[in-house]
């Protein structure tokens, strides 16, 4: 532990919370809320993450993120609920599903309760997801709306092909009916993260991506578009993963 966190976690008479969730970007903004919850009961939140993931930092600053490079003797694979790491309390989101439903640490089979078990395992309504938020960088997020030059457009489509941290295309182009005659692809581009999409997403008049951390992103930002298109990942055929924590109202969903 550093010395910064240790005087933090001093000047708060001890009270606080590892979260031991390091992965993916989906899974981070997925859980934003149950960190916020423990904030806002006046914890030190420390949330050790994947080196790439590290960004998200300058966008949700009343946690203490960590480079999980950086945070040793931390024992992220332990599945327990009485695990702490130097005195301090960690809450297993990671293992949420296994914990809740008395399965290995491991088990891939009950993938369909994966992500609302973060939830209910804590005794909270799974919407509750539903009320993320990050400080955005509007400037960045202008420079890049100016950068593809959207304002000259007559209206556009979102397109997001990527999932897995944007290492896997999924394929979209092609496969799907767009109604808007000019679209745009979201693709890593040097100097901005993900989260600086949110102005290009929230002025599309059209949204297509599959099943990734740009579905939870869409439920924190006031969207011009009232319905949305979502595809799975392939080689799955199906959505059933996300089946239970999302509004068919709002979602199209695309399964097959």
């Amino acid at each position: 532990m550093d010395r910064y966190l240790e005087a933090a976690i001093t000047a708060n008479n001890g009270k606080a919370i590892i979260i031991n969730q390091p992965f993916g970007a989906g899974d981070l903004l997925f859980s934003e809320p149950i960190a916020r919850k423990y904030h806002n009961e006046g914890y030190v939140v420390i949330w050790p993450v994947e080196d790439q993931f590290f960004w998200i930092h300058t966008y949700i600053d009343y946690v203490h993120f960590r480079r999980k490079s950086e945070f040793s003797g931390f024992d992220y694979e332990l599945c327990r609920d009485d695990y702490k790491f130097e005195g301090i309390l960690v809450l297993p989101l990671r293992f949420s599903n296994p914990l809740l439903r008395g399965l290995e640490p491991h088990d891939g089979s009950d993938r369909a309760h994966w992500m609302n078990d973060k939830y209910e395992r804590l005794g909270l309504p799974v919407d509750m997801w539903k009320s993320l938020q990050w400080t955005r960088n509007e400037a960045k997020e202008d420079e890049l709306y100016e950068l593809m030059e959207l304002d000259k457009l007559n209206g556009y489509a979102f397109i997001n092909e990527n999932f897995g941290g944007g290492i896997t295309n999924a394929g979209l182009i092609g496969h799907i009916e767009v109604k808007q005659k000019a679209f745009v692809r979201m693709r890593p581009i040097k100097g901005f993260t993900m989260l600086d999409w949110a102005k290009v997403i929230c002025n599309a008049s059209e949204v297509h991506t599959v099943e990734t951390s740009v579905m939870y992103m869409i439920e924190g930002l006031p969207c011009k578009a009232d319905k949305f298109h979502l595809y799975p990942r392939k080689p799955e055929t199906t959505l059933n993963q996300v089946k239970n924590i999302i509004s068919t109202n709002k979602w199209i969903l695309h399964e097959g």
